[in-house]
């Protein structure tokens, strides 16, 4: 039985631990809500909101008169960068870190591999092979043999609308096209049209990692036994399932080349890597390795899969909406490129509309709103406030770009804000749906291209609607708290336009 005095001194001592943890911050830290033990200041934000987590915070901005605020999720510091200028700071290499969290080793065999979560030289040497060979076979450059390969799937988009009674079903429609742009890079060849439901399959379980990992990392990253727990409602199921499918493909794809390949000659990224593991083992330098491989791999084919066939969705969803800008679109292709060939990306610096409409598209609908959390490498000052070296970084990229001083009526979907006042030109892009800095996303280029084209394509022969007597797309059903924005599947139809 405890004594009175010893209950007393005990009670004393919590108390004082709650009330020093819950004050207790470091010194000049920018602004935000208290913390409490275990959970940090994570749950006066999930009891707020579990849908429009950086809408939220962009109230925290409002509340707390800041551009720079804090979070803590458990024990880690984390901030908020609200807007345009204070963004800007990510351009500089001591935001260049990563977090190591429970979810980002679950995808990695336990382990910090790829390039998109790892950091330091380990990161610097990976990334810098891995652009410098996938560029020899097309990736973020012009290449015929790619925009062949985009013209062979745009014909066949086509075709499968056509044999569907003109319609199809989004997002996973754009998934074969873009995962076959990857596959020939990685490999040299692409997978037969009879696999494409196996191709919207991957487009399935890339988005199922997206919609079940949070930007911030979740209540799983704070507690990764939770996840024995409540397997469903952490994420864990929907993450861990997810990313085994596309370790799983990529495998498979490495597995085939091991067997196809010829060491004289190299079709693909994957033979390359794997002739340089064979030099590698002769000097006994194991940062190449079979794991590593494959993560990278991963690391490609998880945007390529989920990102841009999302962001077309929400944009066609815009589209249907916007009938107006259909037509507008239509009218340049058909002025700039007529009706007898389908576009290539030499007509894409005269199509000055559909540019700007695409970019409207992935500013009012940001692909990754928080972007990916950074880690500070050293201690640094931010707008005047004190930032401790380790401390989790994030970007509030919707808030930017729905920021009323830059873009004056931010709620608005106009594509014309990216045009001069005579439209003959295209205005500066200050938007940033791929990040910025060294850690920009290494497939901005191929992204835009492959969007660009596979978008265009289909406007050219198809006007976007809703099935008889189904409802417009509801706008304000978006899933902006997981870690890529989303909605649910929807039935587009298609009235031909020639």
């Amino acid at each position: 039985m405890i004594s009175p005095l010893l209950f007393g001194i005990l009670s004393t001592l919590l108390i004082y631990y709650i009330f020093d943890f819950i004050n207790g911050r470091p010194k000049n830290f920018p602004p935000g809500p208290i913390r409490i033990p275990f959970f940090g200041s994570y749950l006066f934000l999930i009891f707020k909101t579990l849908k429009d987590v950086p809408i939220e915070l962009a109230e925290w901005s409002k509340k707390y008169k800041s551009n720079v605020t804090s979070l803590f999720l458990g024990p880690y510091k984390n901030i908020i960068l609200h807007d345009y200028q204070t963004i800007q700071m990510l351009t500089r290499n001591e935001f260049d870190g990563r977090p190591d969290g429970f979810i980002i080793k679950l995808r990695a065999f336990g382990k910090r591999l790829g390039i998109f979560f790892t950091d330091g030289d380990f990161w610097l040497e990976q990334r810098r092979f891995a652009l410098r060979h996938m560029r020899d076979f097309g990736f973020g450059r012009r290449s015929e043999k790619l925009e062949n390969i985009i013209e062979f799937e745009i014909k066949e988009m086509i075709k499968h609308i056509e044999n569907n009674h003109y319609m199809f079903k989004a997002p996973h429609f754009f998934a074969p096209g873009f995962v076959n742009l990857l596959v020939s890079i990685l490999t040299g060849t692409t997978l037969d049209q009879n696999q494409r439901n196996y191709l919207e399959e991957i487009g399935f379980h890339s988005l199922l990692f997206q919609k079940n990992a949070s930007p911030l990392g979740g209540f799983i990253g704070i507690f990764p036994w939770v996840r024995f727990f409540a397997p469903n409602v952490s994420g864990y199921h929907g993450s861990k399932n997810g990313n085994d499918k596309l370790i799983e493909f990529v495998q498979d794809l490495i597995e085939n080349r091991k067997k196809l390949r010829h060491k004289e000659e190299t079709e693909g990224f994957i033979d390359v890597y794997l002739q340089e593991l064979e030099n590698r083992e002769k000097v006994n330098k194991a940062s190449f390795t079979h794991e590593q491989l494959t993560l990278t791999c991963v690391d490609f084919l998880l945007p390529t899969s989920s990102c841009v066939e999302m962001s077309l969705s929400l944009l066609i969803q815009r589209l249907i909406h916007h009938p107006d800008v259909q037509d507008k679109m239509f009218d340049e292709i058909k002025s700039v490129v007529g009706t007898g060939r389908l576009p290539t990306l030499n007509d894409r610096p005269s199509l000055l509309y559909c540019e700007a409409t695409l970019r409207e598209g992935m500013r009012i609908d940001t692909p990754i709103n928080l972007g990916v959390g950074r880690e500070t490498t050293t201690d640094i000052i931010i707008q005047g406030y004190d930032i401790p070296k380790g401390t989790l970084v994030f970007a509030n990229l919707w808030q930017m770009h729905h920021d009323e001083i830059l873009w004056k009526d931010p709620f608005t979907f106009r594509p014309e804000r990216f045009l001069t006042g005579d439209g003959k030109r295209l205005c500066k892009d200050m938007t940033l749906p791929f990040g910025l800095g060294r850690r920009v996303c290494a497939g901005e280029t191929f992204a835009r291209n492959g969007m660009f084209m596979f978008l265009v394509g289909l406007v050219q022969n198809f006007k976007f609607t809703v099935p008889p007597g189904a409802l417009l797309p509801d706008l304000s059903d978006r899933a902006n708290s997981a870690l890529l924005t989303n909605c649910q599947e929807f039935i587009v139809q298609c009235e031909p336009r020639i």
